[in-house]
Protein backbone atom coordinates (compact mmCIF):
# COMPACT_ATOMS: atom_id res chain seq x y z
CA UNK A 1 0.00 0.00 0.00
CA UNK A 2 1.50 3.38 -1.01
CA UNK A 3 -0.14 5.64 0.69
CA UNK A 4 -0.37 3.51 3.68
CA UNK A 5 3.48 2.83 4.23
CA UNK A 6 4.55 6.63 2.96
CA UNK A 7 2.53 8.52 5.19
CA UNK A 8 3.96 12.11 3.39
CA UNK A 9 0.24 13.19 2.68
CA UNK A 10 0.05 13.68 6.04
CA UNK A 11 2.57 16.07 6.58
CA UNK A 12 6.02 17.25 7.88
CA UNK A 13 4.99 16.58 11.50
CA UNK A 14 4.38 12.86 10.32
CA UNK A 15 7.88 11.99 10.03
CA UNK A 16 9.00 12.66 13.55
CA UNK A 17 6.97 10.41 15.55
CA UNK A 18 7.72 11.76 19.03
CA UNK A 19 6.48 15.05 17.22
CA UNK A 20 3.40 13.87 16.30
CA UNK A 21 0.39 14.35 19.45
CA UNK A 22 -2.13 11.67 20.08
CA UNK A 23 -5.03 13.16 18.92
CA UNK A 24 -3.80 13.80 14.86
CA UNK A 25 -2.24 10.73 15.00
CA UNK A 26 -6.06 9.07 15.80
CA UNK A 27 -7.07 11.41 13.02
CA UNK A 28 -4.68 10.13 10.20
CA UNK A 29 -5.03 6.77 11.47
CA UNK A 30 -8.87 7.06 11.10
CA UNK A 31 -8.32 8.87 7.48
CA UNK A 32 -5.65 5.82 6.75
CA UNK A 33 -8.49 3.09 5.46
CA UNK A 34 -9.95 5.90 3.16
CA UNK A 35 -7.16 6.04 1.45
CA UNK A 36 -6.10 2.35 1.10
CA UNK A 37 -9.61 1.82 0.23
CA UNK A 38 -9.24 4.52 -3.27
CA UNK A 39 -5.24 2.81 -4.26
CA UNK A 40 -7.14 -0.70 -3.93
CA UNK A 41 -9.61 0.61 -6.77
CA UNK A 42 -7.19 2.28 -9.02
CA UNK A 43 -4.48 -0.37 -8.84
CA UNK A 44 -7.23 -3.29 -9.04
CA UNK A 45 -6.63 -4.98 -5.79
CA UNK A 46 -10.32 -5.53 -5.18
CA UNK A 47 -13.17 -6.90 -6.40
CA UNK A 48 -14.26 -7.09 -10.19
CA UNK A 49 -16.91 -4.41 -10.34
CA UNK A 50 -14.92 -2.38 -8.11
CA UNK A 51 -12.29 -1.64 -10.22
CA UNK A 52 -11.40 2.22 -11.30
CA UNK A 53 -8.34 1.29 -13.79
CA UNK A 54 -10.40 1.64 -16.99
CA UNK A 55 -11.73 4.70 -15.92
CA UNK A 56 -8.97 5.94 -14.67
CA UNK A 57 -6.57 4.90 -17.92
CA UNK A 58 -9.42 7.01 -20.20
CA UNK A 59 -8.58 9.67 -17.63
CA UNK A 60 -5.13 9.49 -18.25
CA UNK A 61 -5.05 9.32 -22.06
CA UNK A 62 -7.23 12.22 -22.17
CA UNK A 63 -4.49 14.23 -22.25
CA UNK A 64 -4.23 13.40 -25.70
CA UNK A 65 -7.32 16.00 -26.31
CA UNK A 66 -5.58 18.91 -24.83
CA UNK A 67 -3.43 20.45 -27.43
CA UNK A 68 -0.19 21.61 -25.24
CA UNK A 69 0.09 18.46 -24.37
CA UNK A 70 -0.61 16.73 -28.02
CA UNK A 71 2.43 19.01 -29.42
CA UNK A 72 5.42 17.25 -27.75
CA UNK A 73 4.19 14.12 -26.71
CA UNK A 74 1.28 12.42 -29.55
CA UNK A 75 3.29 9.39 -30.47
CA UNK A 76 1.92 6.38 -32.31
CA UNK A 77 2.23 4.46 -29.02
CA UNK A 78 0.06 7.46 -27.07
CA UNK A 79 -2.32 6.59 -30.09
CA UNK A 80 -2.66 2.68 -29.32
CA UNK A 81 -3.26 3.20 -25.49
CA UNK A 82 -6.18 5.59 -26.54
CA UNK A 83 -7.46 2.80 -28.86
CA UNK A 84 -6.70 0.55 -25.78
CA UNK A 85 -9.04 2.40 -23.11
CA UNK A 86 -11.97 3.14 -25.39
CA UNK A 87 -12.89 -0.17 -25.80
CA UNK A 88 -16.15 1.57 -28.56
CA UNK A 89 -13.38 3.87 -30.85
CA UNK A 90 -14.68 1.85 -34.02
CA UNK A 91 -12.42 3.61 -36.97
CA UNK A 92 -8.93 3.66 -35.26
CA UNK A 93 -6.86 3.32 -39.31
CA UNK A 94 -8.94 7.00 -39.67
CA UNK A 95 -7.77 8.05 -36.21
CA UNK A 96 -4.16 7.13 -36.84
CA UNK A 97 -4.65 8.96 -40.10
CA UNK A 98 -5.58 12.70 -38.70
CA UNK A 99 -2.26 12.27 -36.63
CA UNK A 100 -0.63 15.20 -38.16
CA UNK A 101 -3.06 17.15 -39.08
CA UNK A 102 -3.37 17.57 -35.10
CA UNK A 103 0.08 17.38 -34.54
CA UNK A 104 0.02 20.52 -36.75
CA UNK A 105 -2.76 22.21 -35.42
CA UNK A 106 -1.81 21.37 -32.33
CA UNK A 107 1.78 22.91 -33.00
CA UNK A 108 0.41 26.17 -34.65
CA UNK A 109 -1.84 26.90 -31.36
CA UNK A 110 -1.59 29.53 -29.15
CA UNK A 111 -0.17 28.43 -25.65
CA UNK A 112 -2.67 27.63 -22.93
CA UNK A 113 -2.84 28.51 -19.13
CA UNK A 114 -3.36 25.70 -17.17
CA UNK A 115 -3.31 27.41 -13.58
CA UNK A 116 -6.46 29.22 -14.86
CA UNK A 117 -9.09 26.19 -15.39
CA UNK A 118 -11.77 28.40 -17.01
CA UNK A 119 -9.38 29.96 -19.73
CA UNK A 120 -7.94 26.53 -20.40
CA UNK A 121 -10.96 25.07 -20.89
CA UNK A 122 -11.97 27.58 -23.42
CA UNK A 123 -9.47 27.75 -24.92
CA UNK A 124 -9.30 23.78 -25.44
CA UNK A 125 -12.89 24.23 -26.64
CA UNK A 126 -11.98 27.08 -28.93
CA UNK A 127 -9.03 24.63 -30.12
CA UNK A 128 -11.60 21.89 -31.16
CA UNK A 129 -14.44 24.25 -32.63
CA UNK A 130 -11.34 26.14 -35.20
CA UNK A 131 -9.41 22.49 -35.91
CA UNK A 132 -11.61 19.92 -35.80
CA UNK A 133 -13.04 19.91 -38.91
CA UNK A 134 -9.33 18.69 -40.13
CA UNK A 135 -9.55 16.06 -37.85
CA UNK A 136 -13.23 14.35 -37.41
CA UNK A 137 -12.09 11.45 -35.54
CA UNK A 138 -10.21 12.87 -33.07
CA UNK A 139 -13.03 15.77 -32.95
CA UNK A 140 -15.55 12.71 -32.06
CA UNK A 141 -13.44 11.22 -29.44
CA UNK A 142 -13.01 14.49 -27.88
CA UNK A 143 -16.56 14.94 -27.53
CA UNK A 144 -17.01 11.63 -26.09
CA UNK A 145 -13.96 12.43 -23.39
CA UNK A 146 -14.95 15.98 -22.79
CA UNK A 147 -18.69 14.58 -21.84
CA UNK A 148 -17.25 12.03 -18.89
CA UNK A 149 -18.35 13.57 -15.77
CA UNK A 150 -15.18 14.44 -13.24
CA UNK A 151 -16.19 13.19 -10.48
CA UNK A 152 -16.13 9.56 -8.55
CA UNK A 153 -18.49 8.42 -6.34
CA UNK A 154 -15.56 6.25 -4.80
CA UNK A 155 -13.81 9.62 -3.48
CA UNK A 156 -16.99 10.58 -2.79
CA UNK A 157 -17.34 8.01 -0.10
CA UNK A 158 -13.73 8.54 1.07
CA UNK A 159 -14.95 11.94 2.42
CA UNK A 160 -18.02 10.19 3.87
CA UNK A 161 -15.66 7.66 5.98
CA UNK A 162 -13.86 10.53 7.27
CA UNK A 163 -16.57 12.64 8.39
CA UNK A 164 -16.68 11.26 11.85
CA UNK A 165 -13.04 13.02 11.70
CA UNK A 166 -14.08 16.25 10.53
CA UNK A 167 -17.27 16.59 12.20
CA UNK A 168 -17.62 19.50 14.87
CA UNK A 169 -17.52 17.21 17.61
CA UNK A 170 -14.06 16.80 16.40
CA UNK A 171 -13.29 20.80 16.20
CA UNK A 172 -10.87 20.92 19.22
CA UNK A 173 -8.32 19.82 16.86
CA UNK A 174 -7.84 23.04 15.63
CA UNK A 175 -5.80 24.36 18.93
CA UNK A 176 -3.31 21.96 17.74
Amino acid sequence: MILAKNRSWLGPAWLGSQKVLPERRRVCDALTPGFEYLENRITDNCQGPYHCSGPYEVCRISQLFDPSFVAANLTAAAVNELCDAIPSLTDKAQLKSEVEAYKTAAAAAPAMDHSDVHAFTEAVLEFWRKHGKKMPMWRKMAKRVFAIPPNSAASERVFSLSRPCLAKTRMHLSRI
